[in-house]
């Protein structure tokens, strides 16, 4: 079995906007627990609610690329990261 490059890991979209949600809630996840960030640190952030990182989280809603942005800084995320998260968040919109 071929090793995944890490940076592109878990970033197969699946179809349409909600395969897109999911993974980049999944993402952002994984970004926070790996940075020690709780819902606070999202709500101390001005990014929204923890009940909006929740949802976001478990791909429920169409993401803001400046959302996105926001969070990565919060959490710590290097550039081109970031910049991969924040194209995923324009293929979050539309219906699913």
């Amino acid at each position: 079995m071929a090793m995944r490059d890490e940076s592109d890991a878990g970033l197969d979209t699946g179809p349409g906007p909600g395969g897109a949600r999911r993974t980049l809630g999944r993402q952002l996840k994984k970004h926070r627990e790996l940075a020690g960030k709780t819902a606070a640190d999202f709500v101390e952030g001005d990014v929204g609610s923890a009940a909006k990182m929740y949802r976001i989280e478990a791909g429920k809603v169409p993401v803001r690329p400046l959302d996105v942005r926001q969070m990565c800084f919060i959490y710590r995320v290097d550039d081109v990261t970031t910049a991969k998260l924040i194209q995923l968040a324009h293929a979050t919109n539309g219906s699913s």
